[in-house]
């Protein structure tokens, strides 16, 4: 009834009361630990042309270059999983096989993304393992990533690597 009789003198011109006011709903958040570092990869990302995000509610992320972008499904057990074997092919605009040199450097980029805020990441593999362009992925591209920390197939740790010393 008050917001009514306050609306009410409000277009009427009285002003026996002020008009409601009313807070925001969402509150501000206040910057956490992580948010520098977070700023400044996005950042690097914009100056190097590329764009790495998390998509479907934190159950995936993406990669995109130019027009074309790549999605990996990632679980946050333990840190973030990323499962190599969903991102084997460009996903639009041409939907053409990656390369075993642009899939290594999709997944540093993706790697280094979800650990620049200290996240240790384990990249998951499966039987068997994955190839592209008949070239075994565990074996050929993923020793040249660094910014994981586990590789496991069938839930097994097949590899793991100290934590970095000034995390």
């Amino acid at each position: 009834m008050k917001l009514i009789r306050s609306l009410m003198d409000a277009v009427s011109g009285k002003n026996e009361e002020k008009p409601w006011t009313f807070a925001p709903l969402v509150p501000t958040k206040a910057p956490g630990p992580g948010d520098e570092k977070r700023a400044a990869e996005q950042a690097k990302q914009v100056k190097l042309g590329y764009s790495v995000e998390l998509v479907n509610k934190g159950e995936g992320v993406r990669y995109t270059e130019g027009l074309r972008y790549v999605e990996a499904n990632v679980s946050w057990a333990n840190g973030a999983n990323v499962w190599l074997n969903t991102m084997r092919k460009w996903t639009k605009p041409d939907t053409r096989d990656l390369t075993p040199a642009e899939y290594g450097k999709i997944l540093q980029r993706i790697c280094e993304y979800l650990s620049c805020d200290g996240t240790s990441v384990a990249l998951i593999d499966q039987t068997p393992p994955l190839k592209i362009e008949e070239t075994v992925v565990a074996e050929s591209v993923v020793p040249r990533i660094t910014s994981w920390r586990r590789l496991e197939r069938d839930g097994k740790v097949i590899e793991e690597r100290p934590a970095p010393a000034n995390a």
